[in-house]
Formats: C-alpha cells, structure tokens, sequence
C-alpha cells in the first residue's frame, strides 16, 4: 500500500514513477497549478542562485567573450540558457532601463540620454560653418527627388504632417526623433541580426561556422552589448556611454577570437569592417523608425 500510495503519474508525458521526478522527460511532481511560494522558490532556484543556469549564463556571456558560442557550436547545449533566450532577455532589460532613463529625463525637463551623449561631440551653434548651409542644400535635394518619387496622397499627408509640426523648433523635432529611435531600440537589434549574421559569415567565409552559428553568435553579441550598457542608462551617465562602448567593441573582438579560433589581430580587422555596414544599417534603421513616428504618430 505505501509503495501504490507514493507512485504519481506524471501530468506531462503520463508516465506512472515514484519520487519526486519524472524519469522519463524529467518533470517535477506537484499540482497542475503551483502556489505563490512554489513559484518564488523555484524563481529563486533557478535565476538568483549562483549556480543556477541563468545566472551562469550572464556571468559567462559578459566576462567570458566568446565563450558561450564556442560551446554551442561544439554541440554542449544544456549547461547555457539557448541563445534567443539570452537575447530576448538583454533585449528586454536594456529597453526597460532605456525607458526607466527616458521617463526620468522627461520629468526632469533634460533632453534624451542619446541627444545628451551626441551633444559631447557636436559644435555648438557659434561653431557652425557652411557645412550646415551645405547638408542643408542636400536635404532639401533629397526632399525634391522623394517628391518625384512618392504618390500624392502620401505627398499630401506628409505635408500636413508637417504643417502639424511647423510649431515645433528644430531642436524639438530632433529631440523628438532621438527618443523615437530610443524608443523602438528592440526593433532595430531585430532588424540588425540577420544582416550582421550574413555579413560576419562572408568576413568568415573560410570558417566551418555556418551562417545559422554566426546567428548565435550576433544574439551573444547583441545580448551582451544591451548588459554592458544597461548600467550606464541606470546611472544616468551620457558621458559614460562611448568608453561602454569602447569596452563592447573589445568584447566582440574577444568574443571573435575564442568563438572562432582565430587570432586578435584577425578578429580585430574583422570587427572593423564589419562595423562600417553595421553603423550604416543601423543609422539607417534608426532614420526611417524616428522618420515614420514624427510623420505618421
């Protein structure tokens, strides 16, 4: 009788067993609905111990560039959280923190953390020179060949965009369009994945990494960048934004040279180059989003 009582059946492949786990697909006995504490408990099991997966996950991710691609391409899957995971997860924690900074400089009256962090490296308005009269002339070139270009209802909503945003300075319109493109940060990474992948697989096209493994590797990349600086957008430190950035372009480089086993010196040229079409896609992306949201939100 106490054997019969301490046999369950297990509510996920039916499998009748004793104990506490399944031994078929591993589950553990316990109501189809788990309590409050259960799920506390199992919360801080798995994500807040020092040695549950996640947390080991992050702490490779971050201080050991590299290494978790060179493991998920040696086939080793179940020690790390999955790659798309890990993304979703820096994705979501950096668009947090970025919005968390946004509100705070909104009640403050301080303009978007970007604009700030750009403003080190902009003249101010006593600098200004020709250049601007110039990119000014190429805007408006611009304009005149979108124009021969775009259908008439659009020409005419634009305009009346426009006409809605007249009242607006351009410091405002550009403030505007930074915190579009702030805003929409989880949709630019998700634009930029696959393009960087494809790129970073011609880069190394004598690799045995297929374009699949050079995707794992951008989800590594790009989970780590948004961890990198998360701290900066939480502390509220433009100014510490490039030299984080600096310390992400040394952990691509790292993360080059063990996932792929080549030299520094390799995966150092490698990340310069491919920094040129990543820069111009994802000013690009950055552009039409912040574009879209002035004109049509």
């Amino acid at each position: 009788m106490l054997e019969h009582a301490s046999e369950h059946t297990c509510l996920n492949c039916a499998h009748v067993f004793s104990g506490a786990y399944c031994p078929a697909c591993g589950q553990k006995h316990g109501p189809p609905i788990p309590s409050v504490r259960e799920l506390a408990g199992d919360f801080l099991r798995s994500a807040l111990s020092p040695s549950g997966k996640l947390f080991e996950s992050l702490r490779t991710l971050v201080f050991k560039p590299g290494e978790l691609s060179r493991v998920y391409f040696a086939g080793q899957r179940v020690r790390f959280v999955h790659p798309v995971r890990l993304y979703l997860l820096g994705v979501f924690l950096f668009a947090a923190a970025s919005s968390l900074n946004n509100t705070w400089r909104d009640w403050s009256g301080q303009p978007s953390f970007e604009a700030a962090a750009g403003q080190m490296f902009v003249p101010k308005k006593s600098e200004v020179t020709a250049e601007n009269s110039a990119a000014k002339k190429a805007g408006e070139e611009v304009g005149r060949s979108m124009k021969q270009v775009l259908p008439v209802w659009m020409q005419d909503w634009i305009k009346l965009r426009a006409e809605r945003n007249k009242e607006m300075s351009a410091e405002q319109l550009h403030e505007k369009a930074m915190r579009a493109s702030s805003s929409h940060y989880s949709l630019i990474f998700a634009l930029l994945v696959p393009f960087m992948a494809a790129l970073n697989r011609l880069l190394y096209f004598r690799g045995s990494v297929s374009y699949a493994g050079h995707v794992v590797f951008m989800l590594h990349g790009t989970a780590a960048s948004c961890l990198i600086l998360i701290p900066v957008y939480l502390a509220n430190l433009p100014i510490a934004y490039f030299p984080m950035m600096i310390f992400t372009i040394s952990w691509y480089v790292l993360a080059g040279r063990r996932a792929f086993g080549v030299s520094l010196w390799s995966a150092l040229w490698r990340y310069l180059v491919l920094m040129v079409p990543g820069t111009v896609l994802s000013a690009l992306a950055g552009i039409v989003i912040a574009t879209f949201v002035v004109l049509f939100a």
